[in-house]
């Protein structure tokens, strides 16, 4: 009875303590000094239309893209407000009125800056814009200023303009999406009335009730439907019709901006920031002990947010929201269960409590060493784990139910299980217990020990708890340090699942079932395995964007998974199953996780719900699914290409001398959500069309032949499946020297020249060489000729003695007298030709007539002879070699005619041209070399010498190799039967001359 007492004092207790609303926080990430910024006093944050962020401080700006944050130096470092032109300039207007832009790279400054230090005296600028080349401030100094693009500047006092002492009047300016609000009256007094005058086409004038005194904060923005203007702390939203919709907040506005989520973020002094509807209803409230100058929001939906005492915060596009300010949520959550799509059940270290109508209730208070499963069963509790007193009184708790505070959900009971509990049949339940399995039945309050199947009974397994997953078909699975094992249909055998997979080697985690049957299992340390049937098709690890290898829990749901580890949850997200292709999604990073135990993930309508040592986490389902499916391509710059230290930023395409082929380009891309995850790549399109993985932001490209290059350069994010433009660089290293056309061509003409001359040199040496070479063989010949000749001379006076002899014994004194007197000229006209080589026809003729009469002394009244000349022969001008016809004649004569009886012999002489060669040809009508025996054996017992010496010659006139010029022996008899005789055929060289007095 006592302990029933203390228990409801408890109860009665802890339901004071936990009857709180929830509250949502945003887990923030704060940049500061240390991060880089140059103040934690920011003034103004801009994203331009590169998507780069500029933070303006009290001490410099910088330019941030995730990574890394870069300084500028300013003539004046006090920026209050940061603006972008419609030619993409970044404009700086500093504390002193002292203006700046960036462009391309560089920081200018003003051109006209000397003129409005002179025009305007302490210049304090609070808002300002640049469009249509002019430049309209808004000061503190109750002025108003534009400045043209020529550095006229107009300024006007709106005091003295004012039509009326009570009521504030702004001007807004419309100029397409530009929106600029300007004062146009302004008393320092209570003002009743708020007159805002839209500029536009035609002017609307909105009349707000006021009572209050201006800021020097004000200012508007658009959402394409209606516009929004603020001053002090009222933030007002007019109507295209006239009308208006406002709201006082609690201090006074610096800085609106509009959301991604259909919001409005309105910044304020010393009150943080308010997230409101469209229809100004507050949707949350963050960092309000800060004042929150300015809020920006980046390409991928991430929320910046500028303050004057904490430097710059950061929103994540998928927020994480933290159930806050109750203390069951503060302690180790270790399981939760959805009642509905609103309430819940959670356990921790204090029992269990439910989550219902925003508020918590409690619902089982015991101590609790840890949960396995939470479950709640025909309005009845499960709870499976482990009790810090379960041995102590209420003995074996399998038997026993307790009761609860909670009027629908009466019943609890407490299952000591080291694994979730798993329904096989209508109220029975299967679970892990002790060294086996074990059994519970709710309707019979009956525990069973299945001591046939004790795990440890099978030699070198070490359990894991939880590890013990049941699939859609029963099956019982069991992960272990060093394997997956499975249980029979009869639960009576365990066996090792395919032993020899590695992965599952390394040890099982987790275990769970997609809707189509896909297994993902938990490799400790090994990432998620997805299995069908029994075959791994794949291994999604950190290299793939998981946040860790280590895998705590995993959450299937339609086509994706929500997977738990120790540095983070994320989500594989499936997008085809044949073949298989997935995205996956960082929910939360290794960073915001990293000393954060995920116990367990469940839905809660749809939203995921995270179980941690740190509390619960809540997280939009489908909007973290959307955004990262519909992820822009990662913007991405070369910001600076240098070789020889000179900086080339901005150039598209360049040209490098030879010597200077060492190009360093730097670049970066920008994510913000995912900046440490970029990764750089680039390929030379002329040699190679894959890609090279870069570590840094940086591109060294060295030793460069000459010729035309194409660089590809890249930055993507793998595992998102996220890549940026290809950035395409042309670079030209132009040709050495010795390589330029014109060196070429020069050096052509005069390898060309020389070579010409070497050319020359040889041909004459060769020309020199042969000309030697045929003057040595002319004269050779020449020689060889003469011996010839020296040898048918003495043969000739031979002859020529042996007839004068014949005569002088034949006591014929009167012709020995004439043949001595004809004999003597011939010898004469012999020793003439003899001198020569060649002689003309003309010559050659006269000489073998002398011949031929001196033989018809010996043979008086034997033969005739005849000479046919060709008429186209130039007798006298062309010349054959001397000494080759006579031998012929004289062969004729004497082996011929001599023996011809009955009839008068005949020598016929022909010469014709043929070929630049001389065809003689001597015919007789002799015995021929058939029909007297007794003259062939003479004749080839004294062979003709010559006839001989005549076929050598001829063989000298010849190149080698030829047969041009030769001497062809035909018998008449026979092709005649009627006639007989001999014709000899000489082909003979010749030559021309022209001047009688030239011998060869």
């Amino acid at each position: 009875m006592q302990q029933r007492v203390l228990l409801l004092i408890f109860c009665v207790f802890l339901l004071n303590t936990f009857v709180f609303s929830q509250k949502l926080e945003h887990e923030l990430k704060n940049y500061t000094r240390k991060d880089g910024l140059p103040s934690n006093e920011t003034y103004c944050i801009l994203k331009d239309s590169k998507n780069y962020l500029w933070i303006a401080t009290d001490q410099g700006v910088v330019r941030f893209n995730g990574v890394e944050m870069k300084k500028f130096e300013l003539e004046d470092n006090v920026i209050f407000k940061i603006k972008e032109d419609e030619k993409g300039r970044i404009w700086f207007f500093s504390h002193s009125g002292k203006l700046s832009y960036y462009f391309e790279g560089i920081i200018y400054s003003y051109k006209y800056n000397a003129n409005i230090l002179k025009e305007t005296k302490n210049l304090v600028i609070t808002d300002a814009i640049v469009f249509d080349n002019k430049i309209l401030i808004n000061a503190q100094n109750n002025f108003n200023h534009e400045i043209s693009d020529k550095g006229e500047i107009r300024s006007f006092d709106y005091r003295k303009e004012s039509d009326t002492k009570k009521n504030f009047i702004i001007k807004i300016i419309k100029k397409k999406d530009i929106l600029f609000a300007q004062k146009f009256s302004d008393e320092f007094i209570d003002h009743s009335f708020l007159i805002l005058k839209l500029i536009e086409k035609d002017t609307i004038t909105y009349t707000i009730p006021f009572a209050k005194k201006s800021s020097p904060h004000y200012g508007t923005i658009a959402d394409g439907k209606a516009i929004y203007f603020f001053n002090s702390n009222i933030l007002v939203k007019l109507f295209p019709d006239g009308n208006h919709k406002s709201i006082i907040l609690p201090s006074n506005i610096l800085g609106i901006s509009i959301g991604n989520h259909n919001n409005i973020w309105v910044g304020l002094s010393k009150h943080g920031a308010i997230s409101l509807s469209k229809e100004l209803e507050e949707k949350e409230h963050i960092l309000q002990e800060y004042s929150v100058s300015s809020i920006a929001t980046d390409y991928e939906g991430g929320v910046w947010l500028s303050t004057l005492e904490k430097g710059v915060f950061y929103l994540n596009k998928a927020p994480r929201k933290l159930y806050s300010n109750n203390e069951a949520f503060d302690k180790v959550v270790y399981r939760i269960f959805s009642i509905n799509d609103s309430n819940f059940l959670f356990a921790n270290h204090d029992g269990i409590f439910k989550m219902a109508a925003n508020n918590v209730l409690p619902v089982f208070s015991t101590k609790i060493r840890f949960v396995s499963d939470l479950i709640v069963h025909d309005n009845k509790i499960m709870l499976a784990g482990s009790k810090e007193n379960q041995f102590g009184e209420g003995g074996n708790i399998f038997g026993k139910s307790y009761k609860t505070s909670d009027k629908l959900l009466k019943l609890i009971y407490f299952i000591i299980s080291s694994s979730q509990l798993y329904e096989i049949s209508k109220g029975h339940f299967y679970f892990n217990w002790g060294l086996g399995l074990s059994s519970f039945d709710v309707n019979s309050i009956r525990h069973s020990n299945l001591g046939k199947n004790f795990i440890f009974g099978t030699k070198g397994f070490t359990l894991k708890k939880g590890a013990i997953f049941v699939d859609k078909n029963k099956v019982f699975w069991l992960g272990t340090l060093n394997a997956l094992l499975r249980f029979n249909d009869s639960l009576n055998t365990l066996r090792i699942f395919n032993k020899n997979e590695l992965l599952f080697k390394k040890g099982i985690t987790n275990m769970a079932q997609m809707e189509n049957g896909l297994y993902a299992i938990g490799i400790r340390f090994g990432g998620l395995a997805i299995m069908k049937d029994s075959t791994i098709i794949e291994n999604i690890t950190e290299q793939d964007g998981l946040s860790s290898n280590s895998i705590k829990y995993i959450l299937p749901h339609k086509n994706y998974l929500w997977v738990a580890t120790a540095k983070g949850i994320s989500i594989v997200y499936f997008t085809s199953f044949s073949p298989l292709k997935y995205k996956v999604i960082k929910v939360v990073s290794g960073k915001d996780f990293a000393d954060i135990t995920v116990n367990h993930l469940s839905y809660l309508g749809k939203d995921v719900l995270a179980a941690t040592n740190n509390g619960i986490y809540r997280f939009n389902d489908s909007l973290i699914i959307e955004e990262s499916i519909i992820l822009k391509p990662l913007p991405f710059y070369i910001t600076a290409i240098r070789y020889n230290n000179i900086d080339t930023t901005n150039i598209p395409s360049l040209s490098l001398p030879y010597n200077s082929a060492r190009i360093a380009i730097h670049f970066n891309a920008i994510s913000f959500d995912n900046g440490d995850d970029i990764q750089y790549r680039y390929r030379i399109v002329n040699n190679d069309t894959n890609w090279s993985y870069l570590t840094n932001p940086e591109l060294l490209l060295e030793k460069l032949s000459s010729g035309n290059y194409k660089v590809h350069l890249q930055a993507l994010i793998k595992y998102q499946d996220r890549y940026s433009e290809i950035r395409e660089l042309s670079i030209t290293v132009e040709k050495p020297w010795w390589q330029n056309k014109y060196f070429i061509l020069i050096t052509a003409f005069i390898i060309l020249l020389f070579g010409y001359a070497f050319y020359q040199s040889r041909i004459k040496k060769i020309n020199a060489a042969a000309k030697k070479e045929l003057d040595t063989k002319s004269k050779f010949l020449e020689l060889e000729q003469t011996a010839f000749r020296s040898q048918m001379n003495p043969h000739f006076i031979f002859n020529c003695l042996s007839s004068i002899q014949q005569l002088i014994v034949a006591c014929e004194s009167v012709k020995a007298n004439e043949y001595l007197v004809k004999f003597s000229k011939l010898m004469r006209l012999t020793l003439e030709h003899s001198a020569n080589q060649y002689n003309s026809i003309s010559d050659e003729v006269s000489y073998l007539s002398e011949y031929i009469s001196l033989e018809q002394l010996r043979f008086p009244n034997q033969f005739d002879f005849s000479f046919d000349i060709h008429s186209e022969i130039d007798k006298n001008n062309i010349a054959i070699p001397n000494m080759m016809i006579q031998p012929i004649l004289e062969n004729a004569i004497k082996h011929g005619i001599k023996n011809i009886k009955n009839r008068v012999g005949f020598i016929s002489i022909k010469m014709l041209m043929e070929n630049d060669a001389l065809i003689c040809t001597i015919k007789d009508n002799g015995v021929g070399s058939n029909k007297n025996k007794k003259i062939i054996d003479d004749y080839k017992a004294h062979k003709s010498f010559g006839m001989d010496i005549i076929t050598k010659r001829l063989a000298t006139f010849n190149a080698e190799g030829e047969n041009k010029y030769y001497m062809e022996v035909i018998d008449v008899n026979d092709r005649h039967v009627n006639s007989s005789g001999s014709e000899i055929i000489l082909n003979l060289p010749i030559k021309k001359y022209y001047d009688k007095s030239h011998t060869y």
